[in-house]
């Protein structure tokens, strides 16, 4: 048995241990759910959110581009890097299992077959959640932030591991995997009670990608994005995205007063479905 298969190992029984310690009515749940929890865990697309500034220009460079960069390499964020310092983590491309977060405009889903061909690896919550829940900050002494940055490890897999803890995970705390894939709060509250925080990135599985993220026919599998007709940089964002469209990607030109996350769950949840 490899490390990681022994780590995976553990985990799912810490889980085991946790379930009994809750409650009858967990290790019912999970009993009910987590057979049925294995295809949509194995086959959730990974959904990574932006924002569609003036003309687009981070989507037309991705686009033109072939390639979903790190923020490091696009537009550095002061704050995700010094979470990312703290954490131990390399540059990354930001993916969640299945979830748009709330504040997003655009929408990158990708196939889960890009796990195969790039660096990723996965924890139960957000890194930037895991990192406002214990207040970490730079100034902290060196062993309190070594003490948090192991929890943090103890809990990341790499892919395709991690989507087997994904299923336990989620037929132990929340109902059914559609409570997950909506951004509900989970009915059981986690071992570290993250679940408990009223924060949405404590509720998701975050996948991380070192350093860029090919983007493909073979690996994209949609792509959501306001409608701007009449913009003259849209033209030559909508041009790309219809050679996309060409190549079987899904694209949606969505108006403004649509609901982009509920589009987002439905389509998802529809190809869960059609792959049942």
């Amino acid at each position: 048995m490899s490390q990681v298969d022994d780590k995976l190992r553990l985990l799912c029984e810490e889980l085991s241990q946790h379930r009994s310690q809750l409650s009858a009515a967990c290790t019912a749940q999970f009993v009910q759910h987590q057979q049925s929890m294995a295809r949509p865990a194995a086959k959730v697309p990974l959904v990574h959110g932006m924002n569609d500034g003036e003309g687009l220009p981070d989507l037309q460079a991705i686009l033109a581009g072939r390639a979903l960069r790190s923020s490091a390499d696009r537009k550095p964020d002061k704050s995700l890097k010094e979470i990312e310092t703290l954490l131990g983590l390399p540059d990354c491309v930001y993916t969640s299992a299945g979830v748009l977060y709330p504040q997003k405009n655009v929408a990158l889903l990708f196939q889960p077959s890009v796990e195969k061909s790039s660096v990723a690896e996965a924890s139960p919550w957000d890194s930037g959640a895991f990192g406002r829940r214990y207040r970490l900050k730079a100034e902290q002494q060196d062993s309190f932030l070594t003490t948090y940055r192991e929890l943090f490890r103890k809990y990341c897999l790499p892919a395709p591991q991690y989507r087997e803890y994904f299923r336990y995970y989620v037929a132990t705390y929340f109902g059914s995997f559609e409570q997950y894939l909506s951004g509900q709060k989970s009915t059981f509250s986690d071992k570290l009670e993250l679940l408990k925080q009223d924060s949405f990135g404590s509720r998701i599985f975050e996948v991380r990608f070192q350093r860029s993220l090919p983007v493909s026919a073979g690996t994209l599998m949609a792509v959501f994005v306001r409608d701007k007709a009449g913009n003259e940089d849209w033209a030559r964002v909508k041009r790309l995205l219809t050679t996309f469209e060409k190549e079987g990607v899904h694209i949606d030109f969505y108006s403004h007063n649509a609901n982009l996350h509920r589009r987002v769950y439905d389509f998802i949840h529809s190809s869960l479905q059609a792959t049942s």
